[in-house]
Protein backbone atom coordinates (compact mmCIF):
# COMPACT_ATOMS: atom_id res chain seq x y z
CA UNK A 1 0.00 0.00 0.00
CA UNK A 2 1.16 3.09 -1.20
CA UNK A 3 2.33 5.79 1.60
CA UNK A 4 2.98 9.61 2.04
CA UNK A 5 6.47 9.04 1.68
CA UNK A 6 6.21 6.56 -1.63
CA UNK A 7 8.64 7.41 -4.46
CA UNK A 8 9.19 6.53 -7.13
CA UNK A 9 12.34 4.13 -7.39
CA UNK A 10 13.76 2.93 -10.69
CA UNK A 11 16.05 -0.11 -10.18
CA UNK A 12 18.31 -1.15 -13.22
CA UNK A 13 19.20 -4.08 -13.24
CA UNK A 14 16.93 -7.72 -13.08
CA UNK A 15 19.52 -9.64 -11.29
CA UNK A 16 18.96 -11.75 -7.58
CA UNK A 17 20.20 -8.34 -6.01
CA UNK A 18 18.12 -5.88 -7.90
CA UNK A 19 14.92 -8.09 -7.58
CA UNK A 20 15.16 -8.20 -4.22
CA UNK A 21 15.74 -4.70 -3.77
CA UNK A 22 12.88 -3.92 -6.14
CA UNK A 23 10.55 -6.38 -4.52
CA UNK A 24 11.06 -4.85 -0.53
CA UNK A 25 10.75 -1.55 -1.99
CA UNK A 26 7.28 -2.57 -3.65
CA UNK A 27 6.48 -4.09 -0.58
CA UNK A 28 7.08 -1.43 1.50
CA UNK A 29 4.81 0.66 -0.41
CA UNK A 30 6.92 2.32 -3.13
CA UNK A 31 6.59 2.69 -6.56
CA UNK A 32 9.02 0.78 -8.20
CA UNK A 33 10.43 -0.01 -11.74
CA UNK A 34 12.97 -2.30 -12.90
CA UNK A 35 14.95 -1.90 -16.03
CA UNK A 36 16.52 -5.17 -17.50
CA UNK A 37 18.71 -4.68 -20.57
CA UNK A 38 17.98 -8.40 -21.96
CA UNK A 39 15.88 -11.01 -18.94
CA UNK A 40 15.83 -11.37 -15.61
CA UNK A 41 17.62 -13.46 -13.97
CA UNK A 42 19.93 -14.71 -16.84
CA UNK A 43 23.36 -12.72 -15.97
CA UNK A 44 25.58 -13.18 -13.24
CA UNK A 45 22.78 -14.45 -11.07
CA UNK A 46 22.06 -17.38 -13.66
CA UNK A 47 25.67 -18.39 -13.46
CA UNK A 48 26.12 -18.96 -10.30
CA UNK A 49 25.53 -21.91 -7.66
CA UNK A 50 23.32 -20.40 -5.07
CA UNK A 51 24.86 -21.11 -2.24
CA UNK A 52 23.64 -19.83 1.60
CA UNK A 53 26.67 -20.79 2.84
CA UNK A 54 27.29 -18.21 6.23
CA UNK A 55 30.43 -20.54 7.03
CA UNK A 56 32.35 -19.51 3.99
CA UNK A 57 32.54 -15.52 5.29
CA UNK A 58 36.11 -15.20 5.64
CA UNK A 59 37.23 -11.38 4.43
CA UNK A 60 39.77 -11.37 1.84
CA UNK A 61 41.55 -8.56 4.03
CA UNK A 62 43.04 -11.52 5.79
CA UNK A 63 46.50 -11.11 7.56
CA UNK A 64 48.71 -12.71 4.37
CA UNK A 65 46.73 -12.12 1.62
CA UNK A 66 48.71 -9.84 -0.30
CA UNK A 67 51.43 -11.62 -0.61
CA UNK A 68 49.49 -14.78 -1.79
CA UNK A 69 47.60 -12.47 -4.04
CA UNK A 70 50.98 -11.78 -5.44
CA UNK A 71 52.11 -15.19 -5.88
CA UNK A 72 49.09 -15.90 -7.80
CA UNK A 73 49.60 -13.22 -10.37
CA UNK A 74 53.05 -14.49 -11.26
CA UNK A 75 51.69 -17.79 -11.71
CA UNK A 76 50.08 -17.97 -15.68
CA UNK A 77 47.43 -20.19 -14.22
CA UNK A 78 47.04 -18.76 -11.15
CA UNK A 79 42.96 -17.46 -9.94
CA UNK A 80 44.23 -13.76 -10.08
CA UNK A 81 45.19 -11.45 -12.83
CA UNK A 82 45.81 -7.64 -13.70
CA UNK A 83 44.93 -6.55 -17.16
CA UNK A 84 45.33 -3.05 -16.93
CA UNK A 85 48.31 -0.53 -16.24
CA UNK A 86 48.74 0.10 -12.74
CA UNK A 87 47.70 3.94 -11.82
CA UNK A 88 47.90 5.78 -8.79
CA UNK A 89 44.15 5.37 -8.15
CA UNK A 90 45.21 1.04 -7.68
CA UNK A 91 48.22 1.74 -5.92
CA UNK A 92 46.07 3.66 -2.94
CA UNK A 93 43.48 0.93 -2.90
CA UNK A 94 46.04 -1.12 -2.74
CA UNK A 95 47.52 0.48 0.32
CA UNK A 96 43.94 0.88 1.58
CA UNK A 97 43.53 -3.40 1.28
CA UNK A 98 47.46 -3.56 3.01
CA UNK A 99 46.58 -1.34 5.74
CA UNK A 100 42.89 -3.17 6.55
CA UNK A 101 44.61 -6.61 6.02
CA UNK A 102 45.88 -6.45 9.71
CA UNK A 103 45.03 -9.08 11.99
CA UNK A 104 42.66 -6.57 14.33
CA UNK A 105 41.04 -5.34 11.43
CA UNK A 106 40.27 -8.71 9.92
CA UNK A 107 38.39 -9.82 12.68
CA UNK A 108 36.60 -6.95 12.73
CA UNK A 109 35.50 -7.23 9.22
CA UNK A 110 34.54 -11.02 10.03
CA UNK A 111 32.54 -10.26 12.86
CA UNK A 112 30.45 -7.94 10.53
CA UNK A 113 30.11 -10.37 7.79
CA UNK A 114 29.31 -13.67 10.23
CA UNK A 115 26.33 -11.36 10.89
CA UNK A 116 25.40 -10.57 8.15
CA UNK A 117 25.57 -14.26 6.48
CA UNK A 118 23.56 -15.41 9.10
CA UNK A 119 21.02 -12.72 9.19
CA UNK A 120 20.83 -13.37 4.95
CA UNK A 121 20.33 -16.89 5.30
CA UNK A 122 17.32 -16.40 7.78
CA UNK A 123 16.01 -13.93 5.09
CA UNK A 124 16.44 -16.01 1.81
CA UNK A 125 14.64 -18.65 4.56
CA UNK A 126 11.70 -16.30 5.06
CA UNK A 127 11.30 -14.94 1.25
CA UNK A 128 11.39 -18.82 0.16
CA UNK A 129 8.20 -19.69 2.06
CA UNK A 130 6.92 -16.41 1.21
CA UNK A 131 7.23 -16.33 -2.67
CA UNK A 132 7.80 -20.27 -3.23
CA UNK A 133 10.88 -21.16 -4.67
CA UNK A 134 13.18 -24.08 -4.26
CA UNK A 135 15.80 -24.06 -1.33
CA UNK A 136 17.62 -27.08 -0.60
CA UNK A 137 18.99 -28.01 2.66
CA UNK A 138 21.42 -30.93 2.04
CA UNK A 139 24.25 -28.83 3.58
CA UNK A 140 27.53 -28.20 2.50
CA UNK A 141 30.87 -30.72 2.18
CA UNK A 142 34.25 -29.52 1.80
CA UNK A 143 36.51 -32.07 0.84
CA UNK A 144 40.62 -32.04 1.08
CA UNK A 145 43.95 -33.39 -0.73
CA UNK A 146 46.28 -32.85 2.17
CA UNK A 147 45.93 -32.50 6.32
CA UNK A 148 47.68 -29.63 5.66
CA UNK A 149 44.75 -28.00 3.74
CA UNK A 150 41.80 -29.64 5.92
CA UNK A 151 43.80 -28.24 9.28
CA UNK A 152 43.60 -24.82 7.37
CA UNK A 153 40.10 -24.94 6.73
CA UNK A 154 39.48 -26.46 10.62
CA UNK A 155 41.11 -23.11 12.03
CA UNK A 156 39.36 -21.13 9.37
CA UNK A 157 35.95 -22.67 10.64
CA UNK A 158 37.29 -22.25 14.22
CA UNK A 159 37.79 -18.09 13.59
CA UNK A 160 34.18 -18.19 11.86
CA UNK A 161 32.28 -20.14 14.56
CA UNK A 162 34.33 -17.45 17.27
CA UNK A 163 32.33 -14.54 15.50
CA UNK A 164 29.13 -15.86 15.94
CA UNK A 165 28.42 -18.48 13.19
CA UNK A 166 25.33 -20.82 14.86
CA UNK A 167 26.16 -23.82 12.50
CA UNK A 168 28.45 -26.43 13.19
CA UNK A 169 31.06 -29.31 11.41
CA UNK A 170 31.52 -32.85 10.98
CA UNK A 171 34.82 -33.80 10.55
CA UNK A 172 34.77 -36.94 7.94
CA UNK A 173 37.63 -39.64 7.38
CA UNK A 174 38.42 -40.48 3.49
CA UNK A 175 36.12 -43.49 3.16
CA UNK A 176 33.29 -41.40 4.95
CA UNK A 177 33.97 -37.84 3.00
CA UNK A 178 33.55 -40.72 -0.78
CA UNK A 179 30.70 -41.93 0.59
CA UNK A 180 28.89 -39.06 0.91
CA UNK A 181 30.18 -38.03 -2.81
CA UNK A 182 31.13 -41.06 -4.37
CA UNK A 183 32.36 -38.49 -7.53
CA UNK A 184 35.22 -37.25 -5.89
CA UNK A 185 38.67 -38.30 -6.40
CA UNK A 186 40.70 -41.42 -4.73
CA UNK A 187 43.06 -38.64 -3.32
CA UNK A 188 40.78 -36.87 -1.03
CA UNK A 189 42.09 -37.67 2.24
CA UNK A 190 38.71 -35.94 4.16
CA UNK A 191 36.26 -33.87 4.61
CA UNK A 192 34.13 -31.45 6.51
CA UNK A 193 30.42 -31.44 6.18
CA UNK A 194 28.33 -28.16 6.95
CA UNK A 195 24.98 -29.68 8.19
CA UNK A 196 23.56 -26.61 8.24
CA UNK A 197 23.78 -24.84 4.75
CA UNK A 198 21.73 -24.57 2.10
CA UNK A 199 21.13 -23.65 -1.38
CA UNK A 200 19.05 -22.01 -4.08
CA UNK A 201 18.14 -22.20 -7.64
CA UNK A 202 18.53 -18.84 -8.99
CA UNK A 203 16.69 -19.44 -11.83
CA UNK A 204 13.67 -19.74 -9.47
CA UNK A 205 14.53 -17.51 -7.04
CA UNK A 206 15.12 -14.77 -9.67
CA UNK A 207 11.41 -15.66 -11.25
CA UNK A 208 9.81 -15.57 -8.10
CA UNK A 209 10.84 -12.40 -7.06
CA UNK A 210 10.19 -11.03 -10.35
CA UNK A 211 6.56 -12.18 -9.72
CA UNK A 212 6.42 -10.73 -6.46
CA UNK A 213 7.33 -7.28 -7.60
CA UNK A 214 4.56 -7.33 -10.24
CA UNK A 215 1.37 -8.42 -7.40
CA UNK A 216 3.28 -5.59 -5.19
CA UNK A 217 2.30 -3.46 -8.29
CA UNK A 218 5.64 -2.90 -9.17
CA UNK A 219 7.30 -2.93 -12.81
CA UNK A 220 9.08 -5.39 -14.39
CA UNK A 221 10.80 -4.03 -17.65
CA UNK A 222 12.74 -6.68 -19.38
CA UNK A 223 14.44 -6.13 -23.28
CA UNK A 224 14.59 -2.13 -22.24
CA UNK A 225 18.20 -0.35 -21.48
CA UNK A 226 18.88 2.80 -19.44
CA UNK A 227 20.47 5.72 -21.62
CA UNK A 228 21.31 8.32 -19.60
CA UNK A 229 20.56 9.34 -16.01
CA UNK A 230 20.07 13.43 -15.12
CA UNK A 231 19.64 14.39 -11.94
CA UNK A 232 16.69 16.93 -11.06
CA UNK A 233 14.93 18.57 -8.16
CA UNK A 234 14.19 16.00 -5.55
CA UNK A 235 15.28 12.91 -7.75
CA UNK A 236 16.54 11.67 -11.29
CA UNK A 237 15.18 11.63 -14.76
CA UNK A 238 16.19 8.12 -16.22
CA UNK A 239 15.78 7.91 -20.18
CA UNK A 240 15.72 4.42 -22.06
CA UNK A 241 14.78 4.08 -25.81
CA UNK A 242 11.18 3.89 -25.33
CA UNK A 243 10.38 6.51 -22.65
CA UNK A 244 11.77 8.90 -19.71
CA UNK A 245 11.11 8.59 -15.81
Amino acid sequence: MATESARHVIVVGGGVIGLSSAYHLARAGHRVTVIERATCGRGASWGNAGWITPSLVQPFNAPGAVPQALRAMLDPAGPIAMRQVPTWALARWGWAFLRNSRADRSRRSLRALATSAADAAADVAALAAELDFEVHRSGLLVAFRSPDALAAFRTSHAQVQEAGYRGHAVELDATETKAHEPALADDVIGGLYLPDEASVRPDAMTAALARGITRAGGEVAEQESMLAATPVAGGWRVRTPHREL
